[in-house]
């Protein structure tokens, strides 16, 4: 909801929730597919359990599918693809329709996260622009 609220300040009023959270467990040799979270805005993992020397998350720009610009540095917002190491008690929020994976588990134990979708709920829109709902 902050992050929302600093990013676009809207004048009605207009919120984020929650709308589904799920626990993930992967053990050794398991992992996640790529995937990205439909009917959602923005969603976010918190993770309970890691290795921060092996455990990571994985996210796909879906610009340079359309072009592919050589750089001389490579960030987030340039890259076909960025991982983030991850840790115990870190939470990563991200759009929803970004494509994202978690690669294999290699260490021993079990990586334990708390993964959301979240979903406006109040006034979006303007009836005059014709694209108002009210949630």
């Amino acid at each position: 909801d902050t992050y929302f609220k600093q990013i676009y300040t809207p004048h009605d009023d207009l919120n984020l929730c929650i709308t589904q959270s799920w626990f993930n467990f992967a053990g050794k040799g398991e992992f996640h597919h790529i995937h990205y979270h439909p009917n959602s805005y923005l969603s976010g993992v918190f993770y309970v359990d890691t290795d921060p020397e092996t455990d990571r998350i994985t996210f796909y720009n879906p610009l340079p599918k359309h072009f592919r610009v050589n750089s001389q540095n490579y960030t987030p917002f340039n890259s076909r693809d960025w991982w983030i190491p991850v840790k115990p008690g870190m939470l990563v929020i991200f759009p929803s329709f970004l494509d994202h994976n978690v690669p294999c588990v290699k260490h021993e134990g079990t990586r334990i996260s708390l993964a959301f979708s979240s979903f406006f709920k109040g006034r979006l829109g303007e009836p005059e622009m014709l694209d108002y709902l009210d949630l």
